[in-house]
Formats: C-alpha cells, sequence, structure tokens
C-alpha cells in the first residue's frame, strides 16, 4: 500500500506542474491506467476460473472488440480516413504496428498476467513512463521540469519497492513443482 501511495503522490506531481489543477488532457492520462487496471483484472479472472481461456484468446477479442469499436467511432466521429489505407508505406506502417505494437504486446502481457499477481505485473510495466521522458528529451528536445523530474523519482521509488514484493501465485506454482 505505501509504495502504490508514493507511486500515485509521484504521478499526481507529474501531472499537476505544482498548480494542483487537472485539464482534460490531464485526467484522460489519468483514466487510461485505470480502464486498463479493469480490463486486467475481469481478464485474470477469466484466465483464473475458467482453464480453457488462454491468453492469445483474451488477446484477440481484446484487440477485435476494440477494433470494431473504434472502427464505429471512427465513423460516427466524421474522422474515417479510409482513403490513406491505398498508401503502401502507411499499410505497412499499420500492419507493422498491429502485429508488433497489440498482438505481440497482449500475448506477452496476458501470459505474464496469467503468472504473476496483477498488481506486481502492473508496477513493473509503470516503468513506461520513464521512457517517455527520456525519448521526449532525446528526440523532440523537451526538458522535464523540476516537477516533472521529481516526480518521476518518487514513481521510480514506487516501482522498485513494488517489484521487491514477492508474487503469491508464483511461489506457490514453484512450491507446486518442486514438491511433485
Amino acid at each position: 500500500m505505501f509504495f502504490t501511495f508514493v507511486i500515485i503522490v509521484g504521478t499526481i506531481i507529474v501531472v499537476s506542474r505544482a498548480k494542483y489543477s487537472l485539464n482534460w488532457g490531464d485526467l484522460l492520462v489519468l483514466l487510461t491506467p485505470l480502464c486498463w487496471q479493469i480490463a486486467h483484472f475481469f481478464s485474470k479472472r477469466l484466465m483464473t476460473a475458467h482453464k480453457e481461456i488462454t491468453p492469445m484468446l483474451i488477446a484477440t477479442a481484446r484487440t477485435l472488440y476494440g477494433g470494431a469499436f473504434l472502427f464505429i467511432l471512427s465513423g460516427i466521429e466524421g474522422a474515417n480516413q479510409y482513403d490513406k489505407l491505398g498508401i503502401t508505406n502507411i499499410l505497412l506502417l499499420l500492419i507493422f504496428q498491429g502485429i508488433i505494437g497489440f498482438a505481440l504486446h497482449y500475448s506477452i502481457w496476458y501470459e505474464a498476467i496469467k503468472r504473476l499477481n496483477l498488481s506486481k505485473a502492473t508496477t513493473l510495466v509503470s516503468v513506461y513512463p520513464t521512457f517517455s521522458i527520456l525519448l521526449a528529451w532525446l528526440i523532440l528536445k523537451e526538458l522535464p521540469t523540476f516537477y516533472q523530474l521529481a516526480g518521476f523519482a518518487l514513481i521510480m521509488v514506487g516501482i522498485f519497492g513494488l517489484s521487491g514484493i514477492k508474487s503469491e501465485h508464483r511461489e506457490n506454482n514453484i512450491l507446486k513443482h518442486t514438491a511433485g
């Protein structure tokens, strides 16, 4: 609980930029992990309760349903740019993103949460903001502010603290295999 609280405080510092006010973009960024966690919670529950439901099935269903929803939403919003799919470079980039960015990513992720405590797996994934800050600095030349660095430091303390917690599910599986 302590390390989770540290991560939340660090995130609030990064997002609020010491003004302690949030805009719509900040709220959307904060809601994204909440939506992921809800999906991960139910996915883990499904895989645990029904052994025939595999990580590959969860990844496939999530991508299929998400894609269908976004396709419909795109049509409703009038943001359909389907003519761009005829441009070879864009189509190849989208195929690569679909295979590597989604299919492989989701398959690996659901295999991980099947084997680890969900809270620990999610914590380990929380390291991605470090890459965002680093790449924004190196590629986009965006210098992080003091508050971003301070919040980042707190997030890292929380992540390292949580990553040191033993995964009960994994420990129980190891004990079962060594005893058998």
